[in-house]
Order: C-alpha cells, then structure tokens, then sequence
C-alpha cells in the first residue's frame, strides 16, 4: 500500500515548522536556558567528597571480582 507521500521519518530540517524547533534539541537561543525559562533540563549528579568517592570506588572493584569470580568455568 503506498500513500503517495514521500515520507522520509529520519531526514532532519534546519527549519522550524509545526512539528520541530528546527536544528538542535531546544529552540534557537535557549541551548543554556533552564527549563523554566524554555530550556532543556540537565541533570547533574551531586558533588562527592574524596572519602565517599574512594569508598565507592573500592566497592566498584569489590563487586567487579565478585562477579568474575562468579564467572568462571566450574570443575569440570
């Protein structure tokens, strides 16, 4: 069944139009905007001090041997 409307979904404009702010995520000019002023909300992990950040990093290689430990090949 053909529609008779070239449709291509992924072609991509540098215009606005009713459907799209044009180029980019956010409108022309808010790329840095919050989004209560009509900019794009971006999400930022909270700072960590050095004794939390070296706490989490020794439990990030803890869980890294547990789980090849986990993976080896058993006796066979």
């Amino acid at each position: 069944m053909e529609l008779g409307v070239a449709a291509d979904m992924s072609a991509k404009s540098e215009f606005e139009s009713e459907m799209s702010w044009g180029a980019g995520l956010v409108p022309q000019g808010l790329e840095y905007a919050p989004p209560s002023e009509g900019g794009r909300y971006h999400g930022k992990a909270p700072k960590v001090d050095a004794k939390t950040a070296d706490g989490l990093t020794a439990l990030a290689d803890e869980l890294a041997q547990r789980r090849a430990l986990r993976n080896q090949p058993g006796p066979s």
